[in-house]
């Protein structure tokens, strides 16, 4: 199997704390998809890396990855979807309180069951990071269900008094109502938040598109659309990113080839070739 992590990664996230940078997003990528690995799996990869202290925490279908490089970087990776269960949680799409708190408005019921039931060992984890290491930084990420998972795994770092370095979710769905975008946005761990969302030849990942926008459902963080090899950032970013592969009448009809599309956008491979291509060429951060 072709090693998903790569060495040196832990140098550009400490180089871009708090900072968005193509280095560092492929870095969380890679992070990303490596969490669908088994934990022993997980561990090995991470420790040949460079990631010495690497474990798995996990209760139920729901599994969060501790990754850490002692005096650079520590990675905190939310699994996406890959059980029976979680398909369960994903359709629990009734709003609740994250959690009970006034005016922090309402989330995904089963996303927000998701990191309720790693609460304990994640908080426990996080105790334990900062009693080897105080002072580390954390990045938090996650792909798809894991990207969902990941802004309620910030907020539990930051109660724990763990310095979050910034969170970048890849293809997550929506995962709360407006007063939540509000609330969340404005929190320091939301000031330091990015949604990535990847797209293929001007068509966008299916799963960033529900819970529709519509119902009332909205997404949280900075959006950065990666587009065929390029990154695209601001209020613009999706007119830009589509502007570059503008559809005929005759392909934008083509219903089956755009939800193959769609689909190839989610996948974790290509979200890690995507985030690479865009780390690898002229001008990356």
């Amino acid at each position: 199997m072709e090693p998903l992590l790569s060495p040196g990664a832990d140098v550009a996230l400490a180089r871009f704390r708090n900072l968005y940078s193509d280095g560092a997003a492929a870095a969380l990528g890679e992070h990303a998809a490596a969490s669908y690995l088994s934990p022993e799996a997980y561990r090995a990869e991470a420790r040949r890396a460079g990631w010495p202290w690497a474990t798995v925490v996990e209760n139920a279908a729901t599994q969060v990855a501790l990754a850490v490089s002692p005096g650079r970087a520590a990675v905190i990776t939310a699994r996406g979807t890959s059980q029976r269960r979680d398909w369960h949680d994903n359709l629990g799409i009734c709003r609740v309180r994250w959690p009970r708190l006034i005016g922090a408005g309402r989330v995904h019921a089963g996303f927000r069951a998701q990191a309720r039931r790693v609460e304990a060992v994640t908080r426990a984890a996080l105790q334990a990071l900062n009693g080897l290491f105080p002072g580390q930084a954390v990045w938090i990420t996650g792909h798809s269900l894991g990207g969902a998972i990941a802004p309620f795994l910030a907020l539990m770092a930051a109660e724990e008094g763990v310095e979050v370095a910034g969170v970048v979710t890849f293809n997550s769905p929506r995962v709360g109502d407006v007063e939540w975008e509000g609330w969340y946005d404005a929190t320091t761990v939301g000031r330091r938040t990015w949604r990535v969302v990847v797209m293929r030849r001007g068509v966008q990942d299916l799963v960033s598109r529900v819970p529709l926008r519509r119902l009332g459902w909205r997404h949280v963080g900075r959006p950065v659309v990666i587009s065929d090899g390029r990154r695209h950032e601001g209020a613009d970013a999706w007119d830009r990113a589509r502007a570059e592969h503008r559809m005929t009448p005759v392909e934008a009809w083509r219903v089956l080839s755009r939800l193959q599309l769609g689909i190839q956008a989610h996948l974790a491979s290509t979200l890690v070739a995507e985030l690479r291509a865009v780390a690898a060429a002229p001008g990356a951060t």
